[in-house]
Formats: structure tokens, sequence, C-alpha cells
């Protein structure tokens, strides 16, 4: 049987479940999300899930800054608990590098994240195990820390379910349907679904 739906998503780990979530809690089109195996089954619960905020092109630091923010409010934005621990985040860097660091700090100060410049002496104190021998300097940002790979999926899948996002688990996509040119959906082992658009969140295999 065809089911026909808004928007179908292949892939229920962190990623498809946050496309999920977002489309659903801006009131949008009806989702459906395939799933091979369960929620968060596949490289996310593998995930060390660190949320630092420290890239080096302006985009990313501005989409990890919301994203740090949305870790820290987790509960009131998604619901339930991510598991978020700050620790705190250290990038160092040799003296090669260290003009280049320098300017990467100036840049994401200059988008909010909070972060600065140390010296290998001042990151000895904040990690006593550090091995600073051929540390020139170090940008830190106190709030970045980490968060449950799982945890955080299964949050975002619930609180999408909660929304009328429908998953199907134990359901793999066998190939993306193609017409003239125009993806209409996908054909599954339990049937076919068409949707006007197809979002493929399956990870790298």
């Amino acid at each position: 049987m065809t089911v026909v739906t808004d928007v179908v998503i292949g892939g229920a780990g962190v990623m498809g479940c946050s496309v999920a979530f977002h489309l659903a809690r801006a009131k949008g089109p009806r989702v459906i999300v395939v799933e091979k195996g369960a929620v968060a089954s596949g490289q996310t619960k593998r995930s060390g899930a660190l949320v630092p905020t420290h890239y080096p092109f302006e985009p990313e630091a501005r989409l990890a800054l919301a994203s740090l923010h949305a870790f820290q409010n987790w509960h009131d934005l998604v619901g339930g608990s991510c598991e978020f621990t700050r620790t705190g985040l250290a990038i160092v860097s040799g003296e090669a590098d260290a003009a280049q660091l320098r300017q990467h700090v100036e840049m994401l100060r200059g988008v909010g994240v909070n972060t600065q410049i140390v010296s290998p002496a001042e990151l000895r104190e904040l990690q006593p195990a550090a091995r600073i021998d051929d540390v020139a300097l170090a940008a830190y940002e106190p709030e970045s820390g980490y968060a449950d790979p799982v945890a955080t999926t299964q949050t975002l899948a619930a609180r999408a379910k909660d929304l009328g996002v429908t998953f199907k688990t134990g359901t793999f996509v066998k190939s993306i349907l193609v017409d003239h040119g125009r993806v209409y959906g996908v054909d599954t082992n339990v049937g076919q679904i068409d949707a006007l658009t197809v979002v493929v969140m399956a990870g790298p295999w």
C-alpha cells in the first residue's frame, strides 16, 4: 500500500530526529521518519556528542553557538534531558599556528562565543594533567561540554511524535523514487511512501 506524506526522512539518528522535531515544531508539513533499526541505533549512539563552539568559519560558529544554547536549555526547548554536561574545552596551538588561532578567537568573540586565549601556564591551571611543553597558546571556551547522544535523540523523537510525526522503525529504504529528474518518494521493505520532499539523513553508511 502506498502512503502519502509531505516529507519523508530517511534515518532516525540525531540529525533525522532533529529535522523531524523542527519541522513539526514549525507546525508545517506531515512528516514520516523511516529507520531500518531503532531510534539512535546507528552512528549516533557511537558519537562522543561533544558540544563545542570553536569553528573557524563564521556560519559554522553561529550555528554551533545556537546549538550550545539549545543544549543548555534542552528541557524548555525540547523536553526531557539530553544530559548536557559542561566541562569547558581547550583548543591548543603550537607556534606555527598561534596567529591563526588568535584570529579565530577574535572572530568567535565577535559572533558572541565565550572564548579567550590562555597561556600554557593558565592551561595547566585549568587542566593539571595537560602536557604543555609544545603548546604556544590555547583557546579556552568554558561553556562547552558534551551530551548523551542517545538521550538527545530519543527526546527529540519523543517530542516530534507528540507533535504529530510518524516513525516507522524496522523499516529500510530500498530506493529513492525519481521520475523525470524529480524525487517523489521512497520505496521501502513495507511499501511505497510518496512525498513532496525526501530528506536523506542516513549517515555515512
